[in-house]
């Protein structure tokens, strides 16, 4: 369940944490026979729709086989 802290103000920053699940950045790697995670840095995005810039940050994952 989503933990909420109160929203930033006009001009305020706060640090948020964001979890996902995982499989949300894997594919199927037909040569391994299995779901991977690529390495690397991904952009996240969020805002309240498609045409809102919203906030945006990154993060840095390491390459992992996912289990069935």
């Amino acid at each position: 369940m989503p933990q909420r802290q109160g929203r930033a103000r006009p001009g305020e920053t706060k640090a948020v944490t964001l979890t996902a699940d995982q499989r949300l950045l894997a594919h199927f790697d037909v040569a391994a026979n299995a779901w991977v995670v690529v390495s690397g840095t991904y952009s996240v995005a969020v805002a309240d729709n498609a045409s809102d810039p919203g906030v945006t940050g990154q993060t840095t994952v390491k390459a992992r086989k996912l289990k069935p």
